[in-house]
């Protein structure tokens, strides 16, 4: 059978991509992608075109036709929202326009304009069942070639590292055909830029922004395996991805620690984790799906990894910058040499009552995460890593890129909105999945600056081909595309001295300094819908100051590693 994103009212949508309105407006259903399957016509957005100098009824009335004419103006809500996880509603003509812009930080991502000069492409989304309330935000289009190049190019006084890396990103970036996809659309509610509107970080801003540092003799990532009682010979996904890090993070140390077992007791409904409990359920509790495979609660195993600082003591596990002296409690394992420690398991997770499983959680404070492999073998209701449509190579190949993406995160490097790219934001895991699995230019510049002159671009496109050989199990495409990378890297023209940004980027605004790794809001179920594929999860672990759920929507701020 094949599997829905969504089930519902099956109310007749018109055909993909059929435009209506005036030539002031106009308006399209876009197509979603054919790897999301079957899709409710209630989970497609919109795509508005429309003046920049739309007045607030102007929009309305726009909007409305998009979806059937079936409110007046006065009987719907437009919503908007920049940079953190809660829209509000637009009530005047000037907050109409500030919707409407693209400044600052989008200055370089209004490109692609079909419909004439001076228009603006919206992407709308019903926030509701109703229809009544409906978020509209600018779409990002890819940014130009100067633009990316400006962004991968190091400033003034920036480490060896980042220059010596810059004459292959330049090669990588001036690529013809182009390597890099564009920066796709959203589709339907749940994707990523339907949601949020993130600000793009270019090398600059990465440098001069307050993040973790990998210090010398601590620069170790550890993978943690939790494996549940008589798990330990679960061994083959966490290998996988351990080489698969290894070779993503050339030249920084990568080790996967020895499990620590999970000890549950299905009677009291609770785990412990090095002697700290952790929350046990099979059903949730708000839907009332059962969850017979058992889920943990992802805030209790998170809080049971990471270090602690106890009352006028250093932090646990060698944290960075903290006071000397401090002692290791129950349950951290943070390793003194290590830079961070991903948790990873083969049991699914959950974050509250509400949330029917979420996929991970991180402190970027504390360096330390937790994910799952559980959903990554199918669809969006996954089944297991270990069986299910995918099977195991589909499953690992999935979760190498998250684990990826995540650590990466850990540096400091935000959501991108260069190019189709592994560090783009994941509203639901069909997006997820959909994720290309290498580094657009402007983030693999930042990662060789942030691991330094131990990185070597070309032996990482080198390793990662191949672990990619000898997995084909659900790598052979990202192996095609290492192929093409290292050619083009080969033929490229005889390196010349690097230069360096005579001018840093134009400065991002306060907030949007670090906001970053918002997931979907929450979409109430509709009468016959299951709770399960209403509820869709983001892939992105990232927490600021709070140890944020997937699936809920999180603003994360790195801007001072918090």
């Amino acid at each position: 059978m094949k599997q829905s994103l969504a089930t519902g009212r099956g109310k007749a949508s018109k055909p993909a991509g059929k435009a209506a309105g005036s030539a002031a407006s106009r308006w399209s259903l876009p197509t979603p992608p054919t790897s999301y399957g079957e899709v409710d016509d209630g989970k497609i957005c919109r795509h508005l075109r429309i003046a920049p100098t739309a007045t607030l009824q102007e929009l309305k009335r726009a909007v409305l036709q998009g979806y059937e004419d079936q409110y007046t103006p006065a009987e719907i809500t437009l919503f908007s929202c920049k940079y953190d996880d809660k829209p509000k509603p637009i009530r005047t003509d000037r907050q109409c326009a500030t919707a409407l812009s693209y400044q600052p930080d989008w200055a370089d991502l209004r490109v692609g304009d079909p419909g004439g000069a001076g228009s603006v492409l919206l992407v709308v989304s019903a926030m509701s069942d109703l229809e009544n309330e409906l978020l509209v935000l600018p779409a990002a289009w890819s940014s130009t070639e100067e633009t990316l190049l400006r962004d991968l190019t190091p400033p003034q006084g920036a480490s060896a590292a980042a220059a010596a890396a810059l004459p292959v990103v330049q090669s990588l970036a001036n690529a013809q055909p182009s390597l890099f996809d564009p920066l796709p659309l959203p589709a339907i509610v749940d994707d990523w830029l339907a949601q949020v509107r993130e600000a793009p970080q270019s090398l600059a801003d990465l440098l001069a922004s307050d993040r973790p540092v990998a210090a010398a003799g601590r620069n170790a990532i550890c993978v943690q395996p939790l494996v549940g009682a008589g798990g330990r010979g679960e061994t083959q996904l966490f290998d996988g991805l351990h080489a698969f890090l290894v070779a993503f993070f050339d030249g920084t140390p990568v080790r996967l620690l020895e499990p620590i077992e999970l000890s549950i007791d299905k009677g009291r409904r609770r785990a412990s984790v090095g002697g700290r409990p952790v929350a046990w359920r099979d059903e949730c509790p708000v839907s009332g799906e059962a969850m017979p495979h058992g889920q943990l609660s992802a805030p209790q195993l998170l809080d049971a990894l990471k270090p602690k600082v106890l009352r006028g003591g250093g932090s646990s596990g060698g944290g960075g910058g903290g006071g000397g002296g401090g002692t290791r409690v129950r349950g951290a394992v943070l390793p003194q040499d290590a830079f961070c420690v991903l948790g990873v398991t083969l049991i699914d997770l959950f974050c509250g009552d509400d949330d029917v499983f979420t996929g991970g959680l991180a402190s970027l404070g504390s360096r330390t995460g937790v994910f799952s492999f559980h959903r990554y073998s199918s669809g969006a209701g996954g089944a297991g890593a270990a069986g299910g449509a995918g099977g195991a190579g589909l499953a690992l190949a999935r979760a190498c890129k998250t684990a990826a993406h995540e650590i990466v995160h850990m540096y400091g490097i935000g959501h991108c909105v260069h190019r189709h790219c592994l560090m783009n934001g994941c509203g639901h895991l069909l997006e997820d999945f959909a994720a290309p699995a290498h580094l657009c230019p402007v983030d693999l510049a930042k990662l060789a600056a942030v691991l330094g002159s131990r990185c070597d671009l070309r032996r990482r496109y080198e390793a990662l081909l191949a672990f990619c050989e000898a997995h084909p199990d659900g790598f052979a495409e990202h192996a095609r595309w290492l192929r093409s990378a290292l050619a083009r890297i080969e033929a490229a023209p005889p390196a010349r001295p690097a230069a360096v940004a005579t001018q840093p980027p134009p400065s991002q605004p306060p907030a949007a300094a670090a906001v970053r790794g918002q997931g979907p809001r929450k979409r109430d179920a509709p009468e016959g819908r299951s709770a399960a594929s209403a509820v869709q999860t983001s892939v992105d672990l990232l927490s600021s100051d709070d140890d944020a759920p997937l699936v809920k929507r999180i603003a994360a701020r790195m801007a001072k590693g918090e």
